[in-house]
C-alpha cells in the first residue's frame, strides 16, 4: 500500500488530517463515560476529487504500486498503531470502500476528559456531561501542526488556509485561491464539507442535537473561538 498522511502519525495529526485533509462531511460523536472518561467515534468520507488530490500528491511508492487500483487513502492498521502509542485506549479502525473513488473511515477510542487541552467537557453534580466546549484559533492550529512531522506540514501547506497562513482573507477569497490552484471539484468539497458534532452520556439514551461546524469556518479563521455544544 502507498505511504500517505495517515500512515505512522500521532494522534493530533489523524485528527487534523479527518477535519481538514478530507473536504466532505465529518461526524463526530463524544459519549461521556464514568470516572472522567469519554468514548469518541469519528466517521468521515473522502470524496472522488479530494482522493484524487491527495493521491496526486503522494509519489512515494508510486513507480513501485503495481495494485494502485486497490490501494486506499486511509491506513487502518497504522491509524489503530498511531492511536495506541499515544496510549488512547479500546481503539479501532474501520474502512468500507464501495469504490475506488470514496472511501468511509470510523476511528474509535477513548481517553480522559482532560486529555486535549482544546476540549473541555462540563459535567454536573452526578457526573453528567452538560456541556462540551472546543476552542480553537490561529494559534492553537498553527502549534498543532507545527508539532508534527513533515508530511503533515506538506499537507497543511497544500491548503494554504488562512487559519496556517495567518492571512487575512475572506471565505469567498480562500475558495477561489482553492479553485484556482485545484479546481471547482475541490473547492465545492471544501465549501459543502462541515463537521457534526453529538455528545451523550453513556447512563442516558439522550443524544444532543447536531451541532455543525462549516469546515471554511475553520480553514478561514482569524481570532479564537469556542464552539459550545450543550446537552
Amino acid at each position: 500500500m502507498k505511504k500517505n498522511v495517515f500512515k505512522i502519525i500521532s494522534y493530533t495529526s489523524i485528527i487534523l488530517s479527518i477535519l481538514f485533509f478530507t473536504g466532505c462531511p465529518v461526524s463526530i460523536n463524544v459519549t461521556a463515560l464514568e470516572n472522567n472518561q469519554l468514548s469518541y467515534n469519528f466517521s468521515t468520507t473522502a470524496g472522488k476529487a479530494t482522493n484524487e488530490l491527495i493521491s496526486s500528491f503522494d509519489n512515494s511508492n508510486a513507480s513501485n504500486d503495481n495494485n494502485n487500483v486497490n490501494s486506499t487513502m486511509f491506513d487502518t492498521l497504522e491509524i489503530e498503531r498511531a492511536l495506541f502509542q499515544m496510549g488512547l485506549t479500546e481503539n479501532r479502525a474501520a474502512l468500507s470502500k464501495t469504490t475506488n473513488a470514496e472511501e468511509t473511515l470510523n476511528i474509535s477510542f477513548k481517553s480522559s476528559d482532560n486529555k486535549f487541552g482544546f476540549i473541555k467537557i462540563i459535567r454536573n453534580n452526578e457526573g453528567l456531561a452538560t456541556q462540551m466546549k472546543i476552542t480553537l484559533s490561529p494559534e492553537i492550529l498553527q502549534n498543532l501542526i507545527t508539532n508534527q512531522n513533515n508530511v503533515i506540514q506538506k499537507y497543511a501547506d497544500l491548503l494554504m488556509a488562512p487559519c496556517f497562513t495567518g492571512e487575512l482573507m475572506s471565505k469567498e477569497e480562500y475558495i477561489e485561491l482553492v479553485a484556482s490552484l485545484y479546481g471547482n471539484e475541490i473547492a465545492e468539497e471544501i465549501t459543502s464539507g462541515s463537521i457534526k458534532i453529538f455528545l451523550k452520556n453513556s447512563r442516558a439514551k439522550k443524544i444532543s442535537e447536531a451541532f455543525s461546524i462549516p469546515l471554511i469556518d475553520i480553514l478561514t479563521l482569524t481570532e479564537e473561538k469556542t464552539f459550545t455544544v450543550n446537552y
